[in-house]
């Protein structure tokens, strides 16, 4: 039981408040609320120091919920990236032809983890950022189960392409004899 309790949460991972990227970035966001509602009970602040302060509330604000609410979901035939603030990204596994995971630490971005992800369908690499709010060991297991699946289904598709290779030959060589055979038969001399 215990088994299959890891394994839906390696399928299905969130980002955690409760994880050290998450507890600074809260943290970060506190504090900007008390200077924000000091600031407004006490005159402390000019209003364009006011005005910019707001502002990085409101942006610390958006940014904590954004990377507290990401979500990757393996499904049995897709890769899903979701986010409460942004575009989810669906990947097809059998269309995956380049996946590689990156730990950046930090980056200009605010991103800590990166996934490159090359599709057979589009040339360009898609790289989808992940905030500081992950457990490395998940998405590490994340990875590895994901590359697991990418490889078994590269062999699957390895096997079906020589059979269909075998296939081809067996019907060229029948279609070689058929031709041999009926041009013997054209060249041999016919009684009149």
């Amino acid at each position: 039981m215990e088994n299959s309790v890891n394994q839906k949460e390696i399928l299905d991972i969130k980002s955690s408040v409760f994880s050290l990227g998450g507890g600074i970035s809260l943290a970060i966001v506190i504090v900007l609320t008390l200077i924000v509602i000091l600031s407004w009970i006490t005159p402390i602040l000019l209003s364009s120091q006011l005005l910019i302060v707001s502002l990085l509330f409101f942006a610390g604000w958006f940014y904590f919920i954004n990377i507290i609410t990401e979500r990757i979901v393996l499904k049995k035939d897709s890769l899903s990236f979701q986010r409460f603030f942004g575009h989810d990204h669906t990947i097809y596994l059998h269309d995956i032809e380049y996946f590689k995971f990156n730990d950046l630490k930090l980056t200009l971005n605010g991103y800590f983890y990166s996934f490159e992800i090359r599709t057979f369908s589009d040339s360009k690499i898609k790289e989808l950022g992940l905030g500081p709010c992950w457990n490395r060991q998940e998405i590490i297991l994340f990875v590895n189960l994901v590359n697991k699946i990418l490889k078994d289904q590269k062999i699957d598709q390895d096997q079906i392409l020589q059979e269909q290779v075998a296939r081809l030959n067996i019907k060229n060589s029948n279609l070689e004899s058929l031709f041999i055979s009926s041009n013997e038969e054209e060249s041999s001399p016919k009684d009149v």
